[in-house]
């Protein structure tokens, strides 16, 4: 993943931002939604939370049609 700013440059704090959120770890999913939810308004940005929904036969996620 590269991160870059929009002169193509990466700074210091950029980089520390990244990690900080790609490798944070949380108790419970209620926790991980409450920070990027918070994160995401922070930057700019939305999230969305959805059900999936899983094939019975296949144990994997149905297409939703999205």
């Amino acid at each position: 993943v590269r991160i870059m700013n929009d002169e193509g440059n990466t700074s210091l704090e950029e980089i520390e931002d990244y990690s900080t959120v790609v490798y944070k770890t949380f108790k419970s999913e209620e926790d991980c939604y409450a920070f990027y939810n918070a994160y995401a308004g922070f930057k700019g940005f939305s999230i969305r939370k959805d059900d999936v929904r899983v094939d019975r036969d296949t144990n994997k996620a149905k297409d939703t049609g999205i």
